[in-house]
């Protein structure tokens, strides 16, 4: 559960910085995984906060394909990308 977890909250806080426009490379290895694994072992996650997880995911993953999609048109002018002000704990 807790490699789950923590693949789950990485997810969710790559798509985040990706929208704040902040480290935009994909994650290229499990290594990305490892302090997060040692975060949640330290301190579990509260019951239901990985299903809150997998929901945003799927929303990111939404606004993602929609924001592709949007600058692929556009040819990334300016303005096309929407803003995302939640960050992830």
């Amino acid at each position: 559960a807790v490699i789950e977890e923590a693949m789950l909250l990485g997810a969710c806080r790559k798509y985040s910085s990706w929208f704040e426009g902040r480290a935009a490379e994909p994650i290229q290895s499990l290594r990305y995984f490892d302090p997060l694994i040692v975060e949640i072992q330290q301190k579990p996650l509260p019951p239901g906060y990985s299903l809150y997880l997998r929901e945003k995911i799927k929303q990111f993953a939404a606004l993602w394909g929609e924001t592709v999609k949007s600058g692929a048109q556009a040819r990334g002018e300016e303005g096309d990308r929407p803003i995302f002000r939640e960050t992830i704990q």
